[in-house]
């Protein structure tokens, strides 16, 4: 599992970021949104830390929910899975879930979970996103990443 704040932290002493805490976005968003940059440049899937306080929890919420009402809107009529959505987003499956759950948009039926694109859930997150000044949520570009992923150190020399 991924912990925000040794992200934020590797973050910090490796100079990743390009983006500062500016006026477009709350200063939660920014923090998030780098969290899963760091974690997708990784390979891996992460999740924050738990258990989240309710202010963490409204903050990851939003930032799923943005980042998946925004795919599901711009993918057409192509079928995706759950865990497509989790390695392409590398969101943990689980909080991709618990998100669609709130939205209203999962439905367990047989023995799999299936994504209901409610067309008035879509509808209402695209005049919300319409009506903003500036984007739901600020997508870093990966490009301006200057971090690589740190590379494990074999301590066992032999001496021979």
């Amino acid at each position: 599992m991924m912990m925000m704040r040794d992200k934020m932290e590797e973050s910090d002493q490796s100079d990743s970021s390009c983006s500062g805490y500016g006026s477009r976005t709350s200063f939660s968003e920014e923090p998030v949104s780098q969290s899963y940059l760091l974690t997708r440049v990784e390979g891996k899937i992460g999740s924050p830390e738990k258990p989240l306080s309710d202010l963490g929890l409204i903050s990851y919420r939003s930032y799923w929910k943005d980042v998946l009402l925004e795919r599901l809107c711009n993918m057409g009529g192509k079928q995706i899975s759950i865990k497509d959505m989790s390695q392409e987003m590398a969101i943990n499956s689980y909080d991709i879930v618990s998100t669609l759950q709130v939205l209203g948009m999962m439905k367990y039926w047989k023995g799999k979970h299936i994504i209901l694109k409610k067309q008035e859930v879509i509808q209402e997150y695209l005049e919300k996103r319409a009506k903003r000044k500036y984007p739901v949520f600020k997508e870093i570009d990966p490009k301006c990443l200057r971090w690589h992923p740190p590379t494990p150190v074999n301590h066992n020399v032999n001496a021979s």
